[in-house]
């Protein structure tokens, strides 16, 4: 009598949409190909999702895969390249222990050569645990890393964010949009005359016949304007987050000082 192939599904995320690390999704959906073919397992779905793995509750792809595990129609594995291809925090990996317990699914980690299967055991639990915590120590570490090298450009005088209404990145340098500076000077003149308020002040942009290009109607949204109006950038000078001092930027204002006062 043939033994019926078990059935799996597989789980593939990226946390960036270019992943070079050896994560690509061409390397997770390969290598989760080439175990279920070695193993005799049968290939049902593959789930795909592109998102950072290190907040809770922030992959709906999983947590419908999750789902679907608590119906009849349920595969018999859940296949992952690695673990922290499946969690990168305690939060998330709570669902998958369950899923294992209450379910009887399998889970397999291709890269680690890890199973686990019901009863989840104290020192595969154990494990997953150190997994998941290296893991975000990893991302946290790297967010460190990244955040001191953004503190450190936006000292040179280049906003490392991007750019505001009438701003453009071009090649290194942030250069004036013309049509989109008139715009924002125009915004500001009418504001600073004391005629308008937020509310208003749309109405009048547009009536003038200064279009805001971002939007399909070209009327500038009241929040929009609220914070082109609050934004030094157009000064030439700007604050960012880390820096004590005010920034004197290397591109050119599209306002006086005065009238951003």
């Amino acid at each position: 009598m043939k033994t019926k192939r078990k059935i799996a599904d597989v789980y593939i995320r990226l946390s960036t949409k270019k992943q070079e690390d050896g994560m690509s999704k061409e390397t997770q959906e390969k290598e989760c190909q080439k175990y279920c073919e070695e193993h005799g397992i049968f290939l049902r779905k593959i789930y795909y999702e592109n998102k950072s793995g290190i907040t809770p509750y922030n992959r709906p792809v999983f947590y419908e895969m999750i789902a679907n595990q608590q119906t009849k129609d349920k595969a018999d594995i859940i296949i992952c390249f690695c673990a922290n291809r499946l969690t990168r925090n305690h939060v998330d990996f709570y669902p998958i222990k369950s899923l294992v317990d209450d379910h009887g699914t399998k889970i397999i980690f291709v890269k680690e050569n890890i199973t686990i299967e019901k009863p989840f055991k104290a020192h595969e639990e154990f494990l997953i645990d150190i997994i998941v915590a290296s893991s975000k120590f990893e991302v946290n570490h790297m967010n460190e890393i990244r955040k001191k090298g953004l503190i450190e450009r936006a000292k040179t005088g280049i906003k490392p964010t991007k750019m505001p209404y009438g701003y453009k990145m071009l090649k290194r340098k942030v250069v004036i949009i013309p049509e989109q500076a008139i715009f924002v000077k125009k915004a500001f003149e009418l504001y600073s005359s004391g005629k308008y308020s937020l509310a208003t002040l749309p109405n009048e942009l547009y009536e003038q016949g200064f279009k805001y290009k971002l939007q399909a109607d070209g009327k500038i949204p009241k929040a929009t304007l609220a914070c082109m109006l609050k934004n030094m950038f157009y000064t030439g000078f700007y604050t960012y987050p880390g820096v004590e001092n005010i920034i004197k930027g290397k591109h050119k204002p599209i306002i006086e000082q005065d009238l951003y006062n």
